[in-house]
């Protein structure tokens, strides 16, 4: 009996302790709006892009929110869009400077999986982004 006790506490000691992960909130640091400052295939890495950017109001790259540059508006809940897509957080797990997010996406005629990981790296951000379940609407 005591040993099934144990158990049962284990258990629900790990599943509480995923749980306090499978929903975590980006730091504000890394919400807000951003510009890309470089974006290019992984090689080796089947529809997979590592993506550099900055902040909206740095200083030589200014973008905004649907203008020429591309940008991307990061939430606290792990979700972002940019210029014609929007991409929902179905799960982000991390902590600190580093966040991997499970997102499901719908674009211009198309929607999409992504697993998605978010690093803050020298004031900026750093994504490297997977695309899975490509699917064209027409």
């Amino acid at each position: 009996m005591l040993v099934g006790l144990v158990l049962l506490a284990t258990c629900m000691a790990g599943v509480s302790h995923a749980e306090k992960y499978k929903n975590a909130t980006l730091p504000k640091e890394m919400t807000g709006l951003w510009c890309v400052s470089y974006s290019r295939k992984v090689p080796g890495g089947k529809d997979t892009n590592l993506s550099g950017w900055v902040r909206s109001d740095r200083r030589g790259k200014p973008c905004r929110q649907d203008g020429d540059t591309e940008w991307i508006h990061v939430f606290k809940d792990g979700s972002y869009s940019g210029s014609e897509y929007e991409c929902r957080a179905v799960r982000v797990a991390g902590e600190k400077n580093a966040y991997s997010s499970t997102l499901r996406c719908d674009g211009e005629e198309s929607t999409w999986n992504e697993e998605q990981r978010l690093e803050l790296v020298d004031g900026g951000l750093r994504s490297v982004r997977t695309t899975t379940n490509l699917r064209l609407s027409r």
